[in-house]
């Protein structure tokens, strides 16, 4: 929520403790700044895409796997194709449970065309779906928080002393 007037925001402010819709809740208000928000929102990268992935591969995203589906299963999933990933990255929700879809980057064009014929191939009980993709969505993802690597990388932190 974002409040354009000083007295709005003082309100606002001083009421953030008043019990919400009357079942104890309420509501924290903080100050940021619009870069903060941005980074979280995933508005803003802020990670360079040459540190998220390597922008000599290609991409691929995958879609409707199953929650519990982690590298080695797409591993073997590509494997139907004699395909080798070079880096899987897993997306999850904002609150960190597996989403069901993952990037892949993969060696050449070649591959990443050979990956596609996966469409609607299925992992488990449910059928994956398989698109091309670009190394600037993985990077949006990842700097939007929603994503994490093999390597734990940790996505956009805001900066909230940068006003």
């Amino acid at each position: 929520v974002s409040l354009r007037r000083a007295a709005s925001i003082n309100a606002e402010y001083m009421g953030n403790k008043e019990n919400f819709l009357e079942h104890g809740r309420y509501i924290e208000m903080f100050d940021s700044s619009p870069d903060a928000i941005d980074i979280v929102s995933g508005a803003k990268a802020s990670v360079p895409i040459e540190e998220i992935c390597d922008t000599n591969t290609s991409v691929i995203k995958m879609r409707g796997m199953p929650f519990t589906a982690g590298s080695k299963e797409v591993t073997y999933f590509l494997q139907l194709k004699n395909i080798v990933p070079v880096r899987i990255h897993h997306v999850k929700d904002r609150i960190g449970r597996p989403a069901g879809m993952c990037y892949v980057e993969l060696k050449s064009d070649s591959d990443a065309g050979t990956a596609l014929t996966l469409d609607h191939a299925f992992m488990g009980s449910r059928y994956v779906e398989v698109f091309s993709s670009t190394h600037e969505q993985l990077a949006k993802d990842v700097n939007s928080g929603v994503m994490t690597v093999e390597t734990q990388f940790a996505g956009a932190v805001p900066n909230f002393d940068a006003r």
